[in-house]
């Protein structure tokens, strides 16, 4: 079954709940099986189940090693010298 456009541009949206209805509503089909169908697309485009998770690298965590790196490095400058 060809999902229509609307229904794709939800999932696309990350709003899964919203692209089962509207589903439902296009097709007249059961919960269960818009899920299904949902799920199915999401799967086939994203080959991870359809869990898009955004990455997010602030570079913080970069900063914090830098920092802990330099106040080694000046601990151990202080130490020798």
């Amino acid at each position: 079954m060809d999902l229509p456009p609307e229904v794709i541009a939800e999932i696309e949206a990350n709003r899964k709940v919203s692209a089962v209805k509207l589903l439902r509503k296009a097709h007249g089909i059961g919960l269960k099986e818009a899920k299904e169908l949902v799920d199915g697309y999401c799967e086939s485009e994203t080959g991870d189940g359809g869990h898009q998770v955004p990455e997010a690298d602030t570079g913080i965590g970069r900063i914090i090693i830098l920092i802990i790196g330099v106040s080694a490095i000046y601990a151990l400058y202080k130490f020798l010298i």
